[in-house]
């Protein structure tokens, strides 16, 4: 059953800090209330990757590249 925001669905990857969130489990809730399924891991079936510095020189950000 889908909720009707955009993000319902996806798979979503989180790097770094959170600057719109007092941490990382509010944004995490948050994603997964809007119906978003949070992963540790970047792969191809990562639809969607918030990062708040895309200098950062994570193994993650790498592989999304």
């Amino acid at each position: 059953e889908h909720n009707g925001y955009a993000i319902d669905g996806l798979r979503v990857a989180i790097i770094g800090k959170t600057e719109c969130f007092n941490n990382l489990d509010a944004l995490k809730e948050f994603i997964e209330g809007l119906g978003g399924v949070v992963v540790s891991k970047v792969s191809g079936n990562t639809d969607l990757l918030i990062c708040n510095d895309m200098s950062n020189t994570s193994s993650k950000i790498k592989k999304s590249k």
